[in-house]
């Protein structure tokens, strides 16, 4: 478990990690870096521009949308978690108020980003994303916000048969509106050119003085039978509370993929795994999404996971993540992490995960220079 949401990292034993962030008015920057055995590794950096009309990002990042998920504390959101490294990413975002008095908001954005070569990719498949997002406010206190987010990859070109499964414009087009691709032979129809994946985002947020909550779904679909809600339930459930008061926060998720890869000719999907694109849902093998999900092969599940913050005096926080299969007898995956700040600039790390049958201890200091 020590490896779920880790940014793709591998546990290393000595590490040096180099954060810096400045904002000035319409312009952002974020620099993280992390330096393993001499081996330089870029986190999330990139460069984001606000103009008055749209809004310009590029670098290495993960999402802009489902900004209400605990990345720290969720199992891992169903299409970019942080469970892999950020990919080379450039995008286009916007947000319109409408009644201003009431806040009504559209939020939508359109990036495009690029896999990595290996040994099964002989030139970088691309990642298309777009997505909108509509919120209403109930009261002063809680809004609810429903969302459409919709992901491919596609370009690219195996090394198996040098076969190259599109990279030009009139593709691209193509995988924009998710149209077909060739018929292939023995099959009743023809699917879509790329592997595409998305979701139905509905979140109902509540915050008050004292405690805030939230309710949240993602959907998961793959094709147009999932996108009409024909696999059922599948997707990750989440409920989280925070004690604003006791900082305190426990965070409840359900993941489902039982409804994945069903007996028809519409209902084939396996969520993370493609035939043409055999790394699947995956970075620098990685997975992108929900760590729980297989990206080499279909294996339905459901998964209870749960997520508790505690921070208490003196500057000690304490996080635990706890993970079980439910669909069968299996044992429970757990990350304990301890945190003590020391004045401003350290803070001690001490942590004990589960991987495998074996339990690895970690211990860590950061330093930190204003």
């Amino acid at each position: 478990f020590t490896n779920y949401n880790n940014f793709g990292l591998p546990n290393e034993n000595f590490s040096s990690r180099i954060t810096f962030q400045t904002s000035k008015k319409s312009f952002f920057l974020n620099f993280d870096t992390l330096i393993i055995n001499q081996n330089l590794n870029i986190l999330e950096s990139f460069i984001k521009i606000d103009t008055k009309f749209i809004d310009y990002k590029i670098g290495k990042y993960y999402r802009d949308f489902s900004n209400y998920l605990n990345d720290y504390l969720s199992s891992g959101h169903m299409l970019i978690s942080n469970n892999a490294q950020p990919m080379p990413k450039i995008g286009v975002l916007k947000n319109i108020v409408l009644y201003k008095r009431k806040k009504y908001e559209f939020d939508f954005g359109l990036s495009h980003a690029m896999f990595d070569k290996n040994d099964y990719y002989s030139k970088n498949p691309f990642l298309h994303e777009k997505f909108i997002y509509f919120k209403v406010p109930m009261n002063e206190n809680s809004f609810f916000q429903i969302g459409f987010v919709h992901e491919a990859i596609w370009g690219g070109e195996t090394v198996i048969d040098g076969e190259s499964t599109g990279s030009t414009l009139k593709d691209f087009l193509k995988v924009f509106i998710s149209s077909d691709g060739p018929k292939i032979d023995g099959s009743k129809h023809a699917n879509a050119l790329g592997n595409h994946l998305g979701i139905w985002d509905f979140v109902y947020i509540n915050n008050n003085r004292i405690n805030s909550y939230k309710i949240y779904y993602q959907h998961i679909f793959e094709d147009t039978s999932g996108l009409r809600f024909h696999n059922g339930t599948d997707g990750l459930w989440g409920f989280e509370i925070s004690n604003n008061l006791n900082n305190f926060n426990i965070l409840i998720e359900l993941l489902t993929t039982t409804n994945q890869d069903l007996n028809s000719d519409y209902l084939r999907e396996g969520y993370y795994n493609h035939s043409t694109y055999a790394k699947g849902w995956s970075y620098k093998n990685f997975i992108i999404g929900n760590p729980h999900i297989n990206n080499l092969t279909i294996i339905p599940l459901d998964v209870i996971h749960v997520g508790i913050e505690k921070e208490f005096k003196n500057n000690f926080k304490l996080q635990v993540l706890t993970s079980r299969r439910i669909d069968k007898s299996d044992s429970i995956i757990y990350d304990f992490i301890f945190k003590k700040k020391i004045k401003d600039e350290f803070e001690i790390k001490l942590g004990l995960s589960s991987a495998n049958v074996k339990d690895i201890l970690s211990f860590a200091v950061n330093w930190q220079l204003d």
